[in-house]
Formats: structure tokens, sequence, C-alpha cells
């Protein structure tokens, strides 16, 4: 059984193999890194966009509840005031002095969406002065671990797939040396079988020549016997060439 799995190749053989493999895997290898870029890439994106809608619905929702505070004359409470896990929230006034705030690092109030120490902020400004709050500060703390974890996800899953694809293309290597190897083999013993025809009569005819009375009649009966037997070998061979070469041009 494990006789069937074994190659046994010639230089030029394992050549075309390994070249035929490494040709397999480089192209599969660039191509999945292209196709994971592209997938992170998108997915990335996307992770961004959601987590930015979700800064914005959270601090609308504050707003809100600022507003219809202000407007009811109904006391608010802290905890009242919440966001969604992941996310860290800050009230200023208008002279960008904290009211309520649960974010340790200073506030860029000069830019509405901003990045610092990988970290998104998003400055909104809806609650128009209610309660004396002019600004929301939403902090997302998540986005970095969820796209490093995208990543290590997108990278652990393309090592696999590779690596099933790498045993998958070592045996569509082995498939397309088979035929090539079998032919060659077929050549060899071809070859073997025609020297061992050949070697009886060449021989006689060999024996004959170096006797002391090549001429004699028993020398002469030798070599016609054996001069036919070569005339019949080469007419073997010479209809198997043509039998090939007939079965390669129907299968072309």
């Amino acid at each position: 059984m494990l006789k069937e799995w074994v190659i046994v190749l010639t230089r030029d053989e394992k050549r075309t193999f390994y070249g035929f493999y490494g040709l397999f895997l480089g192209s599969t290898l660039v191509l999945m890194v292209i196709i994971g870029w592209l997938f992170f890439q998108i997915q990335s994106d996307n992770l961004k966009d959601l987590t930015i809608s979700k800064m914005k619905i959270n601090a609308s929702r504050l707003a809100a509840k600022i507003i219809y505070s202000h407007m009811q004359y109904l006391p608010i409470h802290r905890s009242d005031l919440v966001v969604e896990n992941g996310l860290h929230f800050g009230l200023y006034d208008r002279n960008r002095q904290p009211i309520i705030a649960h974010i340790s690092t200073s506030i860029n109030f000069n830019q509405k969406l901003y990045k610092k120490n990988g970290n998104t902020f998003l400055i909104d400004t809806s609650a128009a002065g209610h309660l004396g709050i002019v600004y929301i500060v939403i902090e997302e703390i998540i986005l970095k671990n969820a796209i490093n974890n995208l990543l290590k996800h997108i990278s652990i899953t393309l090592g696999l797939t590779y690596f099933l694809t790498s045993i998958l293309g070592f045996f569509l290597a082995r498939f397309f040396i088979t035929p090539i190897q079998k032919q060659r083999e077929k050549l060899d013993n071809f070859i073997k079988d025609t020297t061992h025809e050949l070697n009886t009569p060449i021989a006689a005819l060999l024996m004959c020549v170096d006797s002391p009375n090549p001429t004699s009649a028993k020398n002469l009966s030798r070599i016609n016997i054996s001069a036919k037997r070569i005339s019949e070998i080469y007419k073997d061979l010479t209809y198997l060439i043509l039998k090939d070469k007939n079965k390669s041009i129907k299968e072309a």
C-alpha cells in the first residue's frame, strides 16, 4: 500500500514536479494574500462604520434625555446617562469644562471625529446648551481590539486554508507527473525487452563471424536465421512506432 504512494522520479521529472508544485504554492499564496487583505480592508471598514454609527446613536440618546429633562423641568441623574459597553462619554459646558466626564484624556473640541491613542472620539453638539451642556464627547475603546481580533482570525483561517491547499497541490502535482513517469517506465521496459530480444541473434552473428569457417553451410544458416530474427524485431519496432504515432494523431 505504501509503495503506491512512493514516487521514483528522474532528475528531470523531479525538476518538473517541484516546478509545478512550487508554481502552484506561489500563485496560491499570492492569491490568498490578496483576497485576505481585501477581506480585511472591507471588514475593518465595516467595523469602523458600525462603531461610529453606534457612537452617534449613543450621543443622540444622551442629547435627547438632556433636552427632554430640561424642557420638562425634570431632574436628571447620573444613573440616567448611560452608554453601551465599549464606550465612554463626557458632558462639557460652553467653556469646555467637564460637567460629567468618564474620559480621562484631554479632548480636542476642534474636531468632530478623530483618533487618539488608538481610540476614536466623537464630538456632538446636539444638546445645544440644555442644562448647560454644549458638548457630548463619546470615546470608543474596543475598535482597536476588534480589528486586531479580525486580523488574527483572518490570518489563522488563511494559514489553515493554505496548509490544506498545499496538501491538495501535492496530489495535483503527483497526478500531473504520474503519466510522464509511467511513460518513462514503459519506455525503459521497452528498451530492456528490445535489448534482450536483439542480444540473441546478434550474439549468434558474432559467433559465426568469429568462427574458423564463417562461410560454412551451418554458419550461413545461423546467419540467415539471425538476420531474419533481427528483421522481425525491426518490423515489430516499426509497427509499434507507427501505432503510437497514429494514436497521438487521433488524440490530438
